[in-house]
């Protein structure tokens, strides 16, 4: 017992220094450089609505919708801080609500193009309003991927108290299902796999 207290006692202090040294949100990465192409895949960017950016506190939001020759639709949806002292908004938060609520939760494993594991992604199947979406996210700070919130805090906070550079991403796919959930799976899955690396390059740069 006296361990576990002391544990407690350590990471308060730590979430104190953490909190106390980030009163300020830095400035942020160019999103933009996020490639609008992927092999067959063309984008364009949606739209982000001025109260979004207030809600979320940073101006580095960039949902993009990539399409590709067959018609399929994924989109992306990217929320960044350099470097921060906010939660941030977990997607199944955002996507209960307005008639729409969350069916399903459980872990998907993301790949890279080479079949290395990633990580274990959050999976969210949202239905409402005559529609089903399917959304995959996981978190990102310097390279370090995981889809555990409380790890990606614990490894931010690290970075901070050794000076080093502690961004952190909420990185989102989703699509709308027309038919077939293992489809529209499929389809996300084959379009991380060309993505993902070059997300982890920009995120970090």
């Amino acid at each position: 017992m006296k361990i576990v207290i002391t544990s407690l006692f350590v990471c308060t202090i730590i979430l104190g220094v953490y909190n106390a040294t980030n009163n300020r949100i830095l400035p942020q990465i160019d999103l933009s450089k996020i490639p609008d192409s992927v092999g067959e895949w063309k984008s364009k960017e949606v739209n982000v609505d001025k109260k979004v950016f207030d809600i979320l506190q940073t101006s580095s939001v960039l949902i993009k919708e990539y399409v590709n020759p067959l018609g399929d639709s994924v989109f992306l949806t990217i929320v960044y801080y350099k470097a921060h002292r906010v939660e941030f908004h977990s997607p199944e938060r955002c996507a209960v609500g307005q008639g729409s609520y969350i069916s399903e939760i459980g872990k998907e494993d993301l790949f890279d193009s080479e079949g290395n594991k990633l990580v274990a992604a959050n999976k969210l199947l949202v239905k409402g309003d005559q529609r089903v979406e399917l959304i995959l996210y996981y978190f990102e700070s310097e390279g370090f991927i995981t889809g555990n919130y409380l790890r990606l805090r614990l490894h931010m906070i690290m970075n901070k108290l050794q000076n080093k550079p502690n961004s952190g991403a909420l990185i989102k796919f989703s699509a709308l299902v027309n038919h077939d959930i293992s489809a529209t799976n499929k389809v996300l899955n084959n379009f991380i796999r060309l993505i993902v690396l070059d997300l982890t390059k920009y995120l970090s740069g």
